[in-house]
């Protein structure tokens, strides 16, 4: 009799140690899964339809809020001004990058320990830039509202993404292109 409490006891503590062991999320980096968007139906790709669709597009991230506008601002305690190429989007936790419209996955590379998507979309390219994780790669056809990738926030990651739109080679104002109030302000 003890002894087969004793092998319980042994089986529940191995039980235990493993699922400790396992990788447990916290608030500071919270693990989450994002997959590749699966087309059961598809529809006419129509990236070059996008120059028709200015100002009504989806928000590229969700659970987003916008923390830093397109172009010039003062860099606060000092008098230099920075130049932000796009938009600067933040998460509380986790959010999923999603292609604004229909393109082609040009290019997909690590920089600074994160990643950089950029889809062709015609004349227009868009870039989702400090993405944690990746879902696509080069060559791939992306729909609007595919998921591209995802970010997080962690220790390492402050769970901002940088969102830029460029038109024949010029970086231009996101927000233009967006549906109004598609992302909210940091403050509201």
């Amino acid at each position: 009799m003890k002894l087969k409490l004793l092998s319980w006891f042994v089986v529940l503590l191995g039980a235990v140690s493993t699922a400790s062991a396992q990788k447990q999320p916290t608030l500071l980096s919270a693990t989450f899964h994002i997959k590749k968007t699966e087309h059961i139906e598809k529809r006419a790709f129509q990236p070059e339809a996008i120059t028709a669709s200015k100002g009504v597009l989806e928000a590229p991230l969700t659970n987003a809020v916008l923390v830093s506008n397109f172009g010039y601002y003062d860099i606060p305690g000092t008098k230099l001004k920075g130049n932000n190429p796009g938009i600067t989007l933040a998460v509380p936790v986790w959010g999923e990058a999603k292609s604004v419209f229909d393109g082609v996955v040009k290019s997909v590379y690590k920089m600074d320990g994160n990643y950089v998507v950029i889809v062709k979309h015609n004349d227009i390219l868009s870039v989702y830039a400090h993405l944690t994780k990746v879902v696509v790669k080069e060559g791939e056809q992306v729909y609007t509202g595919d998921t591209i990738g995802g970010i997080e926030t962690s220790l390492t990651h402050n769970g901002t993404m940088e969102f830029m739109m460029l038109e024949n080679s010029k970086n231009v104002d996101p927000l233009a292109w967006l549906k109004t109030n598609a992302v909210p302000l940091q403050n509201q």
